[in-house]
């Protein structure tokens, strides 16, 4: 099976009063606590081109992009990497 590539964009709708970052964490954590549970892997994208998304979509003026979760199945293998770089110590001592 090749890996599948899974993005959601998520959409703020101005027109409701609350607090659009809280609930977006609640269901983005929700969302990736879900994908890891079943074997995926998730990247969050915030630093996103709202504007073409908006475009794009045609989304109307009270709806806004906020992020993208792209979900996949990951074929790196940090193990495979160069582990020394991963294994130095960071207990040094700040000099003031």
């Amino acid at each position: 099976m090749k890996n599948h590539l899974l993005i959601i964009l998520i959409i703020n709708d101005t027109s409701v009063d609350g607090v659009a970052m809280i609930d977006c964490g609640i269901s983005l954590q929700t969302i990736m606590l879900g994908a890891t549970a079943k074997g995926y892997d998730g990247c969050v994208l915030a630093s996103i081109d709202k504007v073409a998304y908006k475009k794009l979509f045609k989304l109307d003026a009270h709806l806004e992009p906020m992020l993208i979760i792209a979900l996949g199945i990951k074929n790196e293998n940090i193990s495979n990497r160069n582990s020394s770089i991963y294994s130095k110590s960071f207990s040094t001592k700040v000099s003031s």
